[in-house]
């Protein structure tokens, strides 16, 4: 990665970029923009977490729904299983 500083660390080979006060650019994300509207208290606990935690809220959110889908699909996966146990009854 071409980052900077990335946890607080600086990796060696950049250290004198940011000496000198030259930011090098992430790497483009492979992604689709996402816009949602939120409640309020909802965004309110989604910044403080990032805050706490250190993250970006966009490495958040993935993260988050990419449990919430993870979670979707086993419980889908156990569905079928347990209509198909049944149905051979």
């Amino acid at each position: 990665m071409n980052q900077v500083v990335k946890r607080g660390k600086i990796k060696k080979n950049n250290a004198l970029a940011l000496i000198r006060g030259i930011h090098m650019a992430r790497p483009k994300k492979n992604g689709t923009y996402l816009n949602v509207c939120i409640e309020s208290p909802i965004y309110e606990r989604l910044a403080q977490f990032c805050e706490d935690a250190g993250q970006a809220k966009t490495v958040a959110v993935e993260r988050a729904l990419t449990a919430y889908l993870d979670d979707y699909d086993k419980k889908q996966a156990l569905l079928r299983n347990l209509s198909l146990n049944t149905s051979k009854k």
